[in-house]
């Protein structure tokens, strides 16, 4: 099979060093269901959370060049928050949470 352009980097998909994996349960296909439909988001730790709903299913790449990534916006959460989860290769993960150091003002 050829191997297309890794996407990593582009359209907001996460590289490999920004990802952090995690196990996503999935309700059950009907016959006519062609995505998956996320129900639980599962951290390495064991802790877990419900997924209220999907908000939007978006594609990138191609499963024939071997370069598919899934972006699924969820809502999840009592206060609905929306998060971003990605699939690839049949792997599940999201973006590493980024942190912000302020510099401190010179006197």
């Amino acid at each position: 099979m050829y191997k297309g352009k890794n996407l990593a980097g582009t359209c907001g998909i996460p590289l490999e060093r920004d990802r952090v994996y995690i196990h996503v349960d999935c309700a059950v296909r009907g016959t006519n269901d062609d995505i998956d439909v996320p129900r639980r988001i599962i951290w390495p730790d064991g802790r877990s959370w419900p997924i209220r709903s999907t908000a939007r299913h978006t594609t990138y790449g191609r499963a024939i060049f071997g370069n598919l990534v899934e972006r699924f916006d969820i809502f999840m959460g009592q206060a609905g928050d929306i998060k971003t989860l990605w699939r690839q290769d049949g792997s599940w993960f999201v973006a590493k949470p980024t942190t912000y150091i302020s510099a401190a003002p010179h006197a």
